[in-house]
């Protein structure tokens, strides 16, 4: 009997310990783009411009930078994207990422790695620091990176407008002075 209880918490603890992960951990989101005709140091130089005078991030800053191999990586932490009331009951959410962009003669790959979930403390939670998931809608924040991939492109090829809602209006910059 006892050796049957103890072969039987043996068993439950081997199970608990191969339980997979419920959390989000590696997401990466990637978007590939085609511009017939754009040399690569052309879409490197809107690419610098757009995401230092206008990917609509809080916090922002490019953290390596190679015009000649077409390469940058930017940091940005942007609001979280809501709308109507859930904003309320998610005031001081947001969403860090990193942002990485490939360059080549007519096209580029922009990749959202690191994309992560905070929020500061409240009196009556913790402050949080970690994956989207379980408490941030992933599908939503995805949709909201790939429209900043989408608005990257659009100002390459010289048409600015969004599809997706921002989460604050800003101003941008000129890019038909880029193009």
């Amino acid at each position: 009997m006892r050796a049957s209880r103890i072969v039987g918490v043996a068993l439950l603890l081997a199970a608990c310990a191969t339980t997979p992960s419920v959390q989000q951990t590696g997401a990466t989101i990637e978007a590939a783009f085609e511009v017939p005709g754009v040399p690569k140091e052309r879409i490197f130089d809107v690419t610098r411009a757009w995401v230092t005078n206008d990917l609509r991030a809080q916090a922002k800053g490019i953290e390596a930078e190679n015009r000649a191999q077409g390469k940058l990586v930017a940091f940005a932490t942007a609001p979280y994207p809501c709308a109507g009331d859930e904003c309320e009951r998610k005031h001081g959410w947001e969403v860090p990422f990193k942002m990485r962009v490939d360059i080549k003669d007519a096209g580029f790959t922009v990749t959202f790695t690191n994309v992560r979930l905070t929020w500061p403390e409240y009196s009556y939670r913790p402050a949080y620091d970690g994956p989207v998931q379980p408490y941030g809608d992933w599908q939503l924040i995805k949709a909201y990176l790939q429209d900043l991939a989408g608005q990257l492109q659009r100002a390459v090829v010289g048409n600015r407008a969004s599809t997706f809602p921002p989460p604050h209006a800003g101003e941008g910059v000129s890019w038909e002075s880029l193009i």
